[in-house]
Formats: C-alpha cells, structure tokens, sequence
C-alpha cells in the first residue's frame, strides 16, 4: 500500500470509530469492544476504501503485479479448498489434487497422466484434448491467410504436458502432432509441406511462393521443386506442384475488388498469391498460343508429351520435339511409332494417310 493509501485508512478508522471513543457522544460506551470492531473492519471493510467502486488505478506496473500476486493467491486458495468432479474417475476431490487445462476445466493429477500418456502412447493425437470439451476439427477452407492457417494446424488444443508427464512422452507428443499437422496441412496446401530427404522430418514453408526450404532438426537446406539441395533462386528445376487448371480459371475470373474478394483470398491463403499470378500468366499464354496453333496456316504445333510448342519451318510433317525427343505427327498433333514413325502416313485407315509432305514448299 502506499502512504496515501495508509492515510485513507487512518482516516476511514477515525470516522468509523471516532464517536465510539469521544465520551461526549451518544455512541459512546466503554464495555464496546472497539479493538475487536476495528480488527474487523480491517479485515472484512477496509476493501471500500482502496477499491473505490471495486476499482482500482495503480501508480506503475510493480504496483499492478502486487495486486495480481494478491488476486491470483486468494484465487488459488479458494479453489484448494474447493471441490471438483474429475470428468475421468468420476471422483469428488479437492482444487488441490486436480490439474487445471488450458480451457479452465480441471482433471485430478492421476487421471491426467494416466489418461494422456496412453493416449500418446497409442498415437492418437486428435483425442489429446480436454475431455469435457466438444472437439471441432479446424476447417482450413475458412481461412484467408497462410500464416493464420499454420498458425492454428501447429498450435496443439493441450500444452502444458512439461510439467506432468515425463521429457521421452512429451517429446514423442510434439513429434506425433508435428507430423500429423503437417500431413493434414499439405493435403490441403499442396506446395507448403515436404519431408527433409536427409532426416525425414517435416518441412513447413512460412511463405508459400518460396520454394527454399530448410529442416529444422538437421538444418539441411534443399529446393522444394526438386529436392536436392539448394541450388540457388537463378537455377531452375521445373515445378514440382501444379495448380489444378480448374483452380486458374476460377482465379482468373474473380475480381480483386469485387464481392468475390473473399474467395479470393481463400484461393492465395490455399496456393500462394505469387505462385497463382506466375500459373494465371502462364494460363493465358498458352490460351494466346492455343488460338495461334488453331489459326488457319499456322506452323506451329505442341508436343503431345511435354506440350512444347514446336514450329515448323521446312520438311515434312513427321516432327521431333527438341525438349523430350518425342515424335508426333504436325497435322494431327498425335505422338508417332518410335519404331516406324512414318507408319501414320502409310496406312488407309489413318486421318493423315498420304500426307507427309502437305505444306510443304512446291507439294499441292
């Protein structure tokens, strides 16, 4: 307390008391037993005053940890003496024999190590929750942002095993939910998780549209597109996850500032917004050279394999693809016989029989 505080007191006591020890006043009588009153109002009373309106404003935060310490004992004691049903036996026991969770609810101490370590032991982390609690699994599709949906997959619903259950069940906890998270999460982002090739453990991307990943138990640094070590930003390795077309096309159509914002972002937080801007632009691209193939005297054409748009500036019809060495027919895009190539262009029943030299310079 502080002396302003004392002063209160001391002036609360004497307007209180004062007419019980003044000898001429009504009150006045020397059988009270005023030692006893006082010790009372000191005990039961004196609240009123350094609480004015069950307030109070405190001078600095030292003074605001002291009254904490002081609520947070009186609490502690009134639970100790308090009685409890432990939701696991059954049993009517103490504030003092039981274990408080996270959500408030309180299981007594041999239940809970009892109860969780053979959860654990089993493996089955989606039941190490409060058992009074209704379990609600966590939907990803709600969330807008990627830090927010990792931020909830990684927090685990129970938290406070380190000082009850023994530093080999703890460990195995972490790991089980870690892994088990981390599974969850990359089925529904498919470019956010993958397991270190050196030490199997799971990698968790905190940015979507990076691709350098780096474990966090060996620290062996390697490429999330090609899983070898890391090679740098300026190499490229090709990508190791597509966006499903279905996906762009959605992408595509909603508009930033539109009521679809929303879905939007759904889509950014699920795929990374980079990631869906580079697979858009390439969408459109291949669109662009989709309508150019389809053009009336084009010479180009794609490999029906790798999709390389190949163009044909001389020769006959029987193409080669320089990226994957796949040979295809130019009029009708379909992949050739490795063995006899030219068999397309030699049997009756084929689309392009007699064709191997059409378009080509001086041929009708």
């Amino acid at each position: 307390m502080t002396l302003t505080d004392k002063e209160n007191i001391k002036l609360a006591i004497h307007r209180e008391f004062g007419p019980l020890t003044d000898c001429n006043s009504e009150l006045y009588d020397p059988l009270t037993p005023l030692l006893m009153l006082i010790f009372g109002f000191l005990t039961d009373d004196v609240a009123i005053e350094l609480f004015k309106e069950n307030r109070r404003a405190c001078q600095d935060k030292k003074q605001f940890d002291s009254f904490a310490a002081i609520g947070n004992a009186i609490e502690s004691e009134k639970v100790a003496r308090s009685n409890f049903e432990c939701p696991i036996c059954m049993e009517t026991k103490k504030g003092s024999k039981m274990t408080k969770l996270p959500c408030g609810h309180r299981i007594c101490g041999p239940c809970v190590k009892s109860y969780y370590t053979s959860l654990i032991e089993e493996g089955s982390t989606s039941k190490i929750r409060c058992p009074n609690c209704e379990y609600r699994e966590v939907d990803l599709n709600k969330f807008l942002s990627y830090s927010e949906m990792k931020k909830v997959s990684f927090t685990p619903a129970i938290s406070f095993f380190r000082s009850i259950l023994s530093p080999e069940l703890c460990l195995r906890y972490e790991e089980l939910f870690y892994s088990q998270a981390a599974v969850k999460l990359s089925q529904y982002c498919t470019n956010a998780c993958v397991t270190c090739r050196r030490c199997d453990t799971w990698c968790v991307k905190d940015d979507l549209n990076d691709y350098m990943m780096q474990c966090a138990k060996c620290e062996h640094t390697f490429c999330f597109d090609c899983l070898h070590s890391w090679h740098g930003y300026s190499n490229y390795c090709g990508k190791k996850v597509v966006i499903p077309r279905q996906v762009v096309e959605e992408y595509l159509e909603l508009d930033k500032e539109s009521v679809n914002n929303e879905r939007r972002k759904t889509l950014e937080a699920k795929f990374g917004k980079k990631n869906l801007e580079l697979e858009a632009n390439d969408y459109l691209a291949d669109q662009m050279l989709d309508r150019a193939i389809a053009e009336k005297g084009s010479n180009l054409q794609r490999c029906p394999k790798c999709r390389t748009v190949v163009q044909r500036s001389e020769g006959c019809n029987k193409m080669k693809c320089a990226v994957c060495e796949t040979m295809f027919c130019f009029l009708c895009g379909i992949e050739l016989y490795p063995d006899d190539p030219y068999e397309h262009f030699r049997v009756p029943y084929s689309t392009c029989y007699a064709r191997l030299f059409e378009g080509m310079a001086g041929v009708n």
